[in-house]
């Protein structure tokens, strides 16, 4: 028995050192972002200040065996029985996580004052205005946050610090009152939360999901061709949805990955249906477009690639190629829009994300040419209405 406990002993103690010399076994690859320290150059400065011996200990550490498998089994019991998260910038709700930005949205910790609010309103609606007599129709819209979308899964705490006005509501009332055209995806959300099929934001991600960003594109685009008068190409959703609990895409697990647990994190079942797109045919269009806005975007070209289809190519540098004023350069006998985007969660000041669409290049439509309706979909249990009706 002795010896028993003595190799064991004595293979914790060679093991790790082992593994980082050979790598006999295949360690899984940490998510989220760190940093892994350097081999320090050796100086004599270096070596007598002290700051040598405190770098290599860092490399050492950083490369020893079974690192990663240590840091989950850490993280996992730190989750499992304390309810603590070893990552930072996350709220752990009722089964549900959060990020600690949008849930200080939410409460109204980042009030930026109805005065500035108001001021940025008014500013927008200039915008709106002067695009407008260039022929750009100008839409603002709001994403949806997920502390507002479900606050029943918050900590009971945070909610005790709830104050009585937020950036949202002033935005949208300010918004509302100067005519400012608004695409409310906090409200629509909240409009559909109980008849949706499926979960629209997961449980380990701060984003909507691929399921409610479907919703969101179907709404999204409606709106645009209505507003721009544009025919744009036609999609639909087809085959049976694809739903998984264990293997999650993309933002559906943007919060939950950075955990780091040893056994993972327990997802809802999450909805991943399978979009097509039909071809292009007259007198359909596929405007040019200028965006500039927050990760919420990022769903609507990662799970079904809407923007790459519905819209122009973009250069491979990615960058516009002409000098920018605050306004798009006047050009004749081009029909063109400009949408912004908003996130809820970004309503503070310094941190405002726009999400900018503008069609450049497309050609000027007949008036007598019809456009989609702007019908919201509305979610039942039986399936979501992510098929796009056309005019009649």
């Amino acid at each position: 028995m002795k010896h028993i406990l003595f190799f064991l002993l004595f293979l914790l103690l060679v093991g790790p050192a082992l593994q980082a010399k050979y790598h006999w076994v295949e360690e899984p690859t940490l998510a989220g972002a760190y940093h892994v320290s350097e081999h320090p150059s050796l100086s004599v400065e270096a070596l007598t200040s002290g700051t040598y011996q405190a770098q290599l200990e860092n490399y050492l550490e950083d490369r020893i065996g079974f690192r990663t498998w240590l840091i989950q089994l850490r993280n996992q019991l730190s989750f499992s029985f304390l309810g603590v998260a070893r990552s930072t910038d996350l709220v752990i709700g009722n089964n549900v996580l959060f990020q600690q930005g949008p849930v200080d949205a939410y409460l109204g910790k980042d009030f930026m004052g109805e005065a500035e609010i108001q001021r940025r309103v008014r500013r927008m609606r200039i915008v709106q205005d002067d695009l407008a007599k260039r022929g750009i129709p100008f839409l603002f819209m709001m994403a949806p946050n997920k502390g507002r979308y479900q606050p029943e899964d918050l900590p009971y705490w945070t909610l005790k610090q709830k104050q009585p006005l937020s950036n949202y509501e002033v935005f949208v009332r300010e918004m509302k009152a100067n005519q400012v055209n608004l695409l409310d995806f906090c409200q629509l959300f909240a409009r559909w939360k109980d008849t949706t099929a499926y979960a629209l934001f997961p449980s380990g991600g701060t984003h909507w999901s691929a399921y409610g960003s479907t919703l969101a594109a179907d709404t999204l685009f409606k709106r645009i061709e209505k507003l721009g008068s544009f025919d744009l190409i036609d999609f639909r959703r087809t085959g049976p949805m694809e739903v998984s609990q264990n293997e999650v895409r993309g933002t559906d697990g943007d919060l939950s990955g950075p955990l780091n647990l040893l056994f993972g994190y327990k997802h809802y079942p999450m909805a991943y249906p399978h979009i097509v797109f039909d071809p292009l045919r007259p007198p359909q269009q596929q405007p040019n477009m200028l965006v500039s806005g927050d990760s919420f975007g990022a769903a609507l070209m990662q799970f079904n690639p809407y923007f790459q289809t519905l819209f122009s190519p973009i250069p491979a540098t990615g960058a516009w190629k002409e000098p920018f004023s605050g306004l798009p350069p006047s050009r004749p006998k081009r029909a063109r829009s400009w949408t912004s985007w908003i996130s809820a969660r970004r309503l503070s000041p310094g941190s405002s994300s726009w999400f900018s669409l503008r069609s450049t290049t497309c050609p000027t439509r007949n008036s007598s040419t019809s456009s989609t309706t702007s019908t919201i979909p509305s979610p039942t249990p039986t399936g979501p209405a992510s098929t796009r009706s056309k005019p009649s």
